[in-house]
């Protein structure tokens, strides 16, 4: 078992950047966090992971077959990544599942888990439980919690990481979704009144536009949008921090 030590403005981060250095996805790892980090210091976080020898294929393949593979058109190519990132594939591969009954333990757990952040930050938290068909979802509200977002949601999503890695939340393997004043419904709204404006804009005339960078979750609710659009398509570019969206008229 190998391991990498990283260290970063926050947990999400860390993650984040180790597994880009790695060239692994979160399943590939075992995630320790030695340092939630604060205000004034850094995260750490210790990725383990299992070294492979890479597999050599043997392939038998004609000249006729290469050629057919790399006469596969450029929408082709652009259609499979784009429904690679809707589909988020690192979800497909996680071990989570939504809760078939109450998970009253699960609650309690990650409840008294926010509540001790909150309070660290004096801010007040009242949390609302629901079941939804996908997740156990926690809605914290109160004076002062929406400090704990952050910039959008950056803090949100590290929080999110540290609830995902609670011993309870591994044992059970369910899905848990945290939200600070309905923080991600709204940001939602506005990524929704966002893609719309670009698309009519494009209508209007315009080639293509693009986006400031966004998380994987915010280019998943744009892409989406726009492909429920006829006449425009969107594309991801960049990599890591830097990855966002373009969008541009058909062909």
């Amino acid at each position: 078992m190998k391991s990498l030590e990283v260290v970063a403005k926050n947990v999400e981060l860390a993650i984040t950047q180790g597994l880009n250095q790695l060239g692994l996805e979160r399943d590939d790892v075992n995630i320790r966090i030695i340092d939630a980090g604060g205000m004034f210091k850094k995260a750490k976080v210790v990725l383990e992971y299992e070294e492979k020898e890479p597999e050599i294929p043997v392939v038998e393949e004609t000249a006729e077959q290469a050629l057919a593979v790399e006469e596969k058109s450029v929408e082709e190519v652009k259609q499979d990544n784009k429904q690679a990132e809707v589909k988020n594939p690192r979800e497909n591969k996680s071990a989570l599942k939504a809760p078939t009954e109450k998970e009253p333990e699960v609650e309690k757990a990650v409840i008294d888990y926010i509540t001790g952040i909150a309070q660290s930050i004096n801010a007040e938290c009242e949390p609302t439980v629901c079941y939804s068909d996908t997740a156990l979802e926690i809605n914290f509200s109160g004076n002062g919690i929406d400090k704990l977002i952050g910039y959008h949601g950056d803090k949100l999503n590290a929080i999110q990481t540290l609830v995902s890695h609670l011993p309870i939340v591994r044992e059970k393997q369910i899905r848990v979704s945290i939200d600070f004043v309905d923080y991600k419904s709204r940001r939602r709204e506005d990524l929704a009144g966002l893609a719309q404006r670009m698309i009519d804009r494009i209508k209007a005339g315009e080639t293509q536009i693009s986006l400031r960078p966004m998380s994987a979750y915010e280019r998943k609710i744009i892409h989406e949008i726009v492909m429920a659009t006829d006449g425009v398509e969107s594309e991801s570019f960049g990599e890591g921090r830097d990855r966002h969206i373009v969008i541009r008229k058909t062909n």
